[in-house]
């Protein structure tokens, strides 16, 4: 702004207490600039632009690793493409920069399988969960520089997707009974001795599972389909330990009387 101060006529007058104070100050003229100004600088803007192509170097060597050797390796010439240009997604990959290309369904896919996700479990509602679905991947693409692996991946992107569908389900108040799929519930248990082989078992559980409360279900959600442990569920959650095991004991309990009031009897939930 150096060059506005002259046309109005204001001279900048600069006390300082070392020389190299009112480096980079927008109040001086460019042959004010001394020689070693522009050495730091330039020294500064090297070593980060090496901090930053050792970042991307070790990040895609533990990429590759992450994905059992199969990721792509670096090409020969990406440090030369590192250089401020912008690279289509093809460029990119044939950089060795990306392992893959795709779009939103691709991501979606993607982290399911890596969630181990194969339906909806806390919303039912197509709509909604779509809704929710979108919420979570935005939140994992702003978080994702924030994650330091103290917990699984796995566990990370429940954490994130289970808030999403709790604070949606709330805000509904989508906590009642299915009517539809309870009225499918067949009042008649298997016999003793092939409880444990019933392939309705599953569906069973998951029809009853539908009439307890927000707190237990999503708590026998994680601990029976995800096969989460205590400590991963109360990550999740963000509970204490003792908390879960609470909420567990007493969502066993009113599954349990679910179950033998449908015929099971001897449940062990």
């Amino acid at each position: 702004y150096r060059g506005l101060m002259d046309k109005v006529g204001v001279v900048p007058l600069v006390y300082k207490s070392g020389k190299f104070k009112d480096m980079l100050s927008g109040s001086k003229k460019p042959e004010e600039i001394m020689p070693e100004e522009n050495q730091m600088m330039q020294a500064l803007i090297d070593e980060t632009y090496g901090k930053f192509k050792s970042i991307v170097k070790e990040g895609r060597e533990a990429a590759n690793k992450e994905n059992g050797g199969k990721g792509k390796a670096l090409s020969a010439d990406w440090e030369g493409m590192a250089d401020g240009r912008i690279l289509s997604g093809n460029q990119a990959l044939q950089a060795g920069l990306v392992d893959e290309l795709g779009d939103w369904e691709t991501s979606v896919k993607r982290a399911l399988t890596i969630g181990g996700i194969t339906d909806a479990k806390l919303v039912r509602e197509r709509e909604l969960a779509e809704e929710v679905l979108s919420e979570t991947m935005l939140e994992i693409w702003r978080q994702a520089g924030r994650f330091e692996g103290k917990s699984s991946v796995t566990t990370w992107l429940f954490s994130i997707g289970h808030h999403k569908a709790v604070s949606r389900l709330r805000k509904k108040r989508e906590v009642a009974l299915d009517e539809e799929a309870a009225a499918k519930i067949e009042d008649q248990g298997p016999r003793p001795d092939n409880v444990a082989a019933d392939r309705n078992m599953s569906r069973l559980l998951q029809d009853m599972m539908e009439r307890l409360s927000l707190d237990h279900r999503e708590i026998l959600q994680l601990a029976y389909f995800q096969e989460f442990s205590v400590q991963e569920i109360a990550e999740v959650l963000d509970l204490p330990e003792n908390t879960v095991k609470t909420r567990m004991f007493y969502a066993r309990q009113k599954l349990k009387g679910m179950l033998e009031a449908a015929g099971i009897k001897g449940a062990a939930a």
